[in-house]
């Protein structure tokens, strides 16, 4: 079986005093997105665990499964239900594959899941059996709904348990950080993580922090979910508890540990909170954008806004207070300041002149385009002028 995600979406999200932290947007995406389209480029095969009533499958779809958690028992207990899904999954195929193996009808064993592609030796049937067994210890990530700053190069070391049994995603923080403290014996080994609202008053100065981002094999996490406590300050199960348990089994626990340098920024990599960290989060995304714009030979003049589903292409110039939405800019473009842009296309060699507003529109090649123009819904024709002032509003859909 494949490796699996499980994303722990099944908070309410009180801290924004709104909605659901995980479905608050950043550069125009709700966080949970972020974190599933980046889960998705490496093939896993993702669970959300989700409260009573959640709108993410509205929004995710048919794209993930899911567990809902009917009472708000703390990530520990989301983990739980999560487990339970993943193992009754896991058995349903393993019956699955023995099942159509001692089926003698070629109908029934062509929709047998496994990738086989001769039905009618029984020998391929065997030996798939057998592959399909020593492939059932496979890995468990685990991550908080809440961290849109996920990067693939640590997810794909998160996943490598080859030496060990655990992995757990730490930084550095002070001792005013709400992340949970990462605990070591002396021979540097991690043993626990204990909540900052758990710690004692040596505990709290601890700087290496719990990120929010586990992987386990799922032999060991079937193995001690189910010996999670409600035994701390909130009175929750704690899916950090699982470290201390993993440990006391004789488990192996390593660390990966981020680069503050890198786009992670430290601890902020994986969470987000609340409103003010929220806003951090967003400035700090919005000037990944626009770095990577630069390094691919786009010119920003000013500050511009521009959302994670907008491409903007090579030689083009972007002048102050410019905000671009869900819209694809071709190469040699300029926009000039104040101007604003939703789902839209402009085509190459196009000048939008100041305070511009285009709302659905397509602009063809050579266009240029006046100030102070509102078009909505419109297609401009290649090499046509907009005189200033223009206001356009069309039926173009």
């Amino acid at each position: 079986m494949d490796n699996i995600a499980v994303v722990l979406a099944g908070g309410k999200g009180t801290r924004m005093k709104r909605k659901s932290k995980v479905l608050e947007t950043l550069c125009c995406k709700p966080i949970i997105s972020h974190i599933v389209d980046k889960l998705k480029e490496i093939n896993l095969k993702i669970v959300v665990v989700i409260g009573v009533e959640s709108e993410i499958p509205n929004l995710l779809g048919e794209s993930v499964e899911y567990v809902v958690q009917n009472e708000p028992l703390g990530t520990g207990h989301a983990l739980f239900l999560a487990s339970e899904y993943i193992s009754k999954i896991h058995k349903k195929k393993f019956f699955t594959v023995n099942k159509y193996f001692n089926t003698k009808s070629l109908n029934a064993l062509k929709v047998c899941r496994a990738s086989i592609t001769c039905l009618k030796n029984k020998e391929i049937l065997i030996k798939n059996c057998v592959k399909f067994n020593k492939n059932s210890n496979f890995n468990v990530l685990i991550i908080n709904g809440d961290g849109p700053f996920v990067n693939l190069n640590i997810l794909k070391s998160m996943l490598y348990l080859n030496i060990c049994d655990m992995k757990v995603l730490v930084g550095c923080a002070d001792k005013s950080s709400r992340f949970g403290r990462i605990i070591r014996n002396n021979d540097g080994e991690i043993i626990e993580i204990i909540e900052a609202k758990d710690c004692s008053n040596d505990e709290i100065n601890i700087t290496e922090v719990n990120l929010g981002l586990y992987c386990v094999k799922n032999s060991i996490l079937q193995k001690n979910i189910k010996k999670l406590s409600k035994n701390n300050a909130q009175n929750e199960y704690y899916a950090t508890d699982l470290v201390q348990l993993v440990y006391n089994d004789g488990g192996k626990i390593e660390s990966v540990n981020v680069d503050n340098n890198s786009s992670a920024k430290g601890a902020m990599y994986l969470s987000v909170n609340d409103l003010n960290e929220l806003d951090a989060v967003e400035r700090e995304m919005q000037s990944d954008l626009i770095a990577k714009l630069r390094s691919s030979g786009v010119r920003f003049i000013g500050d511009s806004v521009v959302d994670c589903y907008s491409k903007i292409g090579s030689f083009s110039t972007i002048h102050a207070f410019c905000n671009i939405e869900k819209s694809t800019v071709c190469e040699n473009v300029e926009i000039f300041s104040h101007c604003s842009l939703c789902n839209s296309k402009i085509e190459e060699n196009v000048k939008i002149y100041n305070s511009c507003t285009i709302l659905n529109c397509e602009i063809g090649e050579n266009v240029k385009i006046g100030a102070g123009c509102v078009l909505e819904n419109c297609k401009i024709e290649k090499n046509t002028t907009v005189e200033s002032g223009c206001i356009l509003k069309g039926k173009f859909n």
